[in-house]
């Protein structure tokens, strides 16, 4: 009974910042079309993340940068407020590298399921 009440309590403090009704959860599917092409992108992810290699045209190559590097700072909006997120290179780059690659064979592998690459 009392951790009923202590629910009631923390809904009812909570109720004035929920501004929507609530949305179902999204359908959780996996990527792709065969177990093949799942356990290829795994391997070829290996590889990749192996051989240090860096996607292009997703920002977090080198070349992308321009003379300022690596952007250490992005603005987020917060509510009404836009917020400067401090982004330590040493944290946030090679969590970006490893997105860009994963991104990027994902759409590769993707695109080849789906008939809009052939293979020779």
């Amino acid at each position: 009974f009392v951790q009923d009440n202590i629910d009631a309590v923390i809904a009812g403090d909570q109720e004035h910042h929920v501004r929507h009704e609530p949305i179902d959860v999204p359908k959780h599917a996996r990527p792709f079309n065969s177990d093949e092409a799942a356990e290829i992108f795994s391997q070829a992810l290996e590889d990749v993340k192996a051989a240090g290699i860096i996607p292009r045209q997703l920002g977090v190559s080198p070349t992308e940068w321009g003379h300022g590097g690596y952007p250490e700072t992005e603005m987020v909006k917060v509510g009404r407020k836009d917020v400067d997120i401090t982004l330590p290179f040493p944290v946030w780059w090679p969590r970006a590298v490893a997105w860009a690659q994963g991104l990027e064979l994902l759409s590769k592998i993707q695109a080849v399921e789906n008939g809009e690459i052939v293979l020779p």
